[in-house]
């Protein structure tokens, strides 16, 4: 076990799979502290034993997690985008569905978008209504607005 203080929180440190763990507890108590570090442990043992037996069951060498549906399989056939991970063609598809960027027009105009936000978050308040609506005006005649 190995924690130690830096500021007023504890840190654990220790080596695993030959890999560095230091991880803050954000505690100030020591055995908290110490319990944080034994369930870190014991996680990334647990892990570590699922992904052995994933290897076994998929006859395989190495297993990735799908960035999606957060299932084991069988490395040599991942879809690799940037750091994303994906088991199939259906996966990515979803995952970049759910994380779809909007263009700044749709932040700020869509049906609950930015300015719609502000409304109803500032009703009591005209100025800062009128203070927001002032900037998404200034945005949307921008360049900016028009980017994808």
């Amino acid at each position: 076990m190995s924690i130690y203080k830096r500021g007023g929180v504890y840190w654990f440190r220790f080596q695993f799979d030959g890999k560095s763990i230091r991880e803050s507890t954000s505690q100030s108590n020591d055995k908290i502290a110490r319990t944080m570090e034994s369930n870190r442990r014991t996680e990334l043992a647990r892990a570590k034993q699922e992904q052995e037996a994933a290897c076994a069951r998929l006859q395989c060498a190495e297993v990735v997690r799908c960035q999606e549906c957060e299932k084991l399989f069988n490395a040599e056939k991942a879809i690799k985008k940037g750091d994303n991970v994906f088991c199939g063609r259906s996966c990515e598809a979803e995952f970049y569905t759910k994380h779809a960027m909007p263009t700044l027009r749709e932040f700020l105009e869509g049906e609950k978008g930015f300015r719609e936000y502000a409304k109803a978050k500032h009703k009591a308040k005209p100025n800062t209504i009128r203070y927001y609506s002032q900037g998404c005006d200034l945005l949307l005649k921008s360049a900016l607005a028009t980017c994808d």
